[in-house]
Order: C-alpha cells, then structure tokens, then sequence
C-alpha cells in the first residue's frame, strides 16, 4: 500500500496523490493533518491572503523561524502560502476510494469545527473517513508529546 503524508494545506496534495494512486489499481492511504476544508461559500469568501508582517509571524509560531533563512526564501514561502490559500477558494477535488485518515489538534479548534471538517472530509471519502484526534494546535500538534500519536498513526500505516 502507498501512503501519502500531508499537513495543513499538503493534506489536499496527499489526498490527490492517493486518489490518484487509487483510481490507477494500487491500494494507497492518505493521512490527512490537521487539513483545514469547506464548501461554506460564505467561510471561502474570507479567506484572503496574508500581508508579509502576518507571514513572517507565522514562521515564527508554527517553524520557530528556520535557522540563517534568508529574505528570498522568506518572499518564496511567503508567495507559496498565499497562493494556497487563494487556491482554497476555488478547489474542488474528487472523490477518492482510498483509505483517508484525517488527524486533528484538538487545541485550537471548537466541536462544532471539527465536526464541520469531519463533514467535509467524509464527503470526499467513499470507503469511510477516519478521524483521530491529538493534543495540541496547528503548530504543536507535531511536537511532543503529540507527534507520538501522529507518528503511531503513520507507523500503524507504514506497517
């Protein structure tokens, strides 16, 4: 079986790829973290890009700021995440057969939210949706001790 591994705004790049994998007659699982999705027209209307200030804040919560990172690679990074999220407004992906997995923080996020991306999500997967849920935000969802449920995940996966 493949297994495709995505966080954030990367859950959308593995959900495809095992989709796609899928589709081509090859068992393939999808683990989806903490990946955001709707189809509330009204929630796609306010997604806007970020200004570089708010970027670079970002950097700093969720990476702790890459060692000796300079400002071209700060201005890439920068125009990829807008471009993600300008592109989150208009996705529309389709429904897969492969195993889906959606890992979700808890931390940052109301029932009533993780509720509404377990909705979506479970929309998109034929075979059955899998939540679990770890400890944490966003951004320590992939420390310790919550990257040990993550990596159990995976592990029970790879295995």
């Amino acid at each position: 079986s493949h297994v495709f591994l995505g966080c954030s705004y990367g859950g959308y790049v593995a959900f495809e790829m095992a989709r796609i994998v899928q589709e081509a007659g090859h068992d393939s699982v999808a683990i989806l973290l903490d990946s955001d999705g709707t189809n509330d027209q009204t929630i796609l209307d306010q997604i806007t890009p970020v200004s570089l200030a708010v970027f670079r804040q970002k950097l700093i919560t969720y990476n702790g700021m890459y060692p000796h990172i300079d400002d071209q690679q700060i201005d890439r990074y920068f125009r990829v995440y807008n471009h993600h999220l300008t592109t989150l407004k208009t996705m529309s992906l389709a429904n897969t057969k492969a195993k889906t997995i959606l890992v979700l923080a808890t931390g940052d996020k109301s029932p009533a939210y993780m509720q509404s991306l377990t909705d979506y999500w479970s929309e998109k997967v034929e075979t059955g949706l899998v939540v679990e849920k770890v400890e944490g935000d966003h951004s320590t969802m992939l420390e310790a001790p919550s990257i040990l449920k993550v990596a159990e995940i995976i592990r029970a996966e790879l295995n």
